[in-house]
């Protein structure tokens, strides 16, 4: 509400309102600069951030890097592993997708998607963990994961321990032979 005094209005009243007047406009003019300010920085953010997810976005989604990966996945799995592409999805929630996974094993173990999605708070202490993992559009066959099991045992027991998957035996089931084993860490 806007109260207009007369010009004709002189003494106390006229004075006392033109300087809470005065008071207020300068106060606005200071509020209007930080959020100035605070709009700049989260514009200069906003920017960055999307620069960082292009960089990264043509990084991953590079044919070299595809093949690293590949390489790497052979060499923790023990059996040969091939990728269609990786890329940084952003929408809904930002996740690195792996497309067109496929073990090569007999029946093949073969993932149409794969999405990692970070768990944010450990991930600005510096530890990466995994928040939510969704598989799209899986074929799973028994054998094939009991392949990749006894293959990943046959490696943990010929190499010494360190960073990737590690396998062990799973307390209570001494009876199945291939069924003794579990994944328990497969991030270093």
């Amino acid at each position: 509400r806007i109260l207009i005094w007369p010009k004709e209005t002189v003494g106390p009243a006229r004075r006392s309102w033109d300087r809470c007047l005065h008071r207020r406009i300068r106060h606005n003019t200071v509020m209007a600069k930080i959020l100035k300010w605070v709009l700049v920085a989260a514009l200069a953010a906003g920017l960055l951030l999307a620069g960082v997810a292009l960089v990264l976005q043509g990084w991953v989604g590079s044919d070299g890097f595809r093949q690293r990966m590949e390489r790497e996945a052979t060499a923790v799995l023990g059996l040969p592993v091939q990728l269609q592409g990786i890329e940084v999805a952003l929408w809904p929630l930002p996740a690195v997708a792996l497309n067109g996974i496929r073990v090569q094993t007999r029946p093949p173990l073969t993932l149409a998607r794969l999405e990692l999605r970070p768990g944010w708070l450990a991930l600005l202490r510096g530890r990466l963990e995994i928040a939510t993992l969704v598989l799209r559009d899986a074929v799973l066959p028994q054998q094939a994961i009991d392949v990749m099991l006894l293959s990943l045992q046959k490696r943990k027991q010929s190499a010494p321990t360190g960073p990737g998957l590690e396998v062990k035996k799973v307390p209570g089931s001494e009876a199945g032979g291939d069924a003794e084993v579990a994944v328990t860490d497969w991030l270093p």
